[in-house]
């Protein structure tokens, strides 16, 4: 019998060998094939997030010359073009106000009839952790005007700056 169980494992052990193979190159197969189907989905996705943002991109009309400029260049043609009725100050101080003490500027000041109607702050890392914004921001809510800001960092898109505007005044 030593005969006959050495030929039995000798086959079952190639038997083994062969289904352990055959199952390792089913999974190879399968994971490639899943792995080309997503990278082929996602080539589709970049290729349809390319064509919506070079469709988002479109830079307003009268504003090219401007559209990789600094937000403050930015600030000044659209308040040129888009609101020529308001009066538009910059580095406005909080004293104006009647505020006392050690403020942050504002950025710019939009005046309608003389009276300040809303007040922009460009600001850049953590300047809103600082404690004269703070009280520039303080200053401006006791006076009852509205203050925003807008990152220097961050895009600051044309048609973004121009519907946020539009929100504000």
């Amino acid at each position: 019998m030593g005969f006959l169980d050495s030929l039995l494992r000798q086959g079952a052990k190639r038997l083994i060998s062969e289904v352990t193979d055959a199952a390792i190159d089913a999974v190879k197969d399968e994971i490639i094939s899943n792995r080309d189907k997503k990278d082929e989905s996602n080539v589709n996705t970049m290729r349809v997030a390319a064509s919506t943002a070079k469709a988002d991109d479109s830079v307003p009309a009268g504003y090219e010359s401007v559209a990789e400029e600094d937000v403050e260049v930015k600030l000044r043609t659209v308040f040129a073009k888009e609101f020529p009725q308001y009066e538009i100050c910059e580095n406005v101080s909080p004293t104006t106000l009647g505020g006392t003490g050690k403020f942050m500027d504002y950025t710019f000041g939009v005046y309608e009839n003389g009276v300040p109607k809303l007040f922009i702050m460009v600001v850049s890392g953590n300047d809103c952790a600082l404690r004269t914004y703070r009280w520039s921001k303080e200053e401006a809510q006791r006076a009852g005007v509205t203050l925003i800001n807008f990152v220097a960092a961050f895009e600051n898109r044309i048609d973004y700056i121009i519907n946020r505007l539009h929100q504000y005044l």
